[in-house]
């Protein structure tokens, strides 16, 4: 004698396939995959306008793994895919540079957002000739 299952016993474990499927798909699309972060910001000139096209630099905090790209027309740029940790952020424009942003912590799956300013580069001493130098 066979025992009919009822249908909800039947399918009970349905539910949880599907559960599991949509989680799944959710894990998959989601922008921060597991164990990585991201840093994305704007560049500003001196003035604090934005900068299109800088070259902003991303390496670990202890100088391994560099890595660059170009901030876009609104002078933003992002980094993905990064392991959790700590990284150093450098910007630079034709003869100007932003001071190094230490220790910009990335977690996982979080987007950790800064802003760069580049500094106004100061001229370069002039040098005298000794006969033209005050004693």
């Amino acid at each position: 004698m066979r025992k009919r299952l009822s249908s909800e016993h039947a399918h009970g474990n349905h539910g949880f396939r599907l559960l599991g499927a949509a989680l799944t798909v959710c894990a998959l699309a989601s922008p921060h995959p597991a164990g990585l972060g991201t840093v994305a910001g704007q560049i500003l000139g001196p003035d604090g306008t934005v900068v299109e096209g800088a070259r902003v630099t991303l390496q670990e905090s202890d100088g391994r793994r560099p890595r660059t790209t170009e901030t876009n027309a609104q002078g933003n740029f992002s980094f993905s895919k990064l392991l959790a940790g700590l990284y150093d952020v450098r910007a630079y424009s034709q003869s100007r540079s932003s001071d190094w942003q230490k220790n910009v912590l990335v977690e996982a799956g979080r987007q950790t957002t800064i802003t760069l300013r580049l500094r106004t580069q100061k001229p370069a001493p002039s040098k005298l000739p000794p006969s033209l130098a005050q004693p």
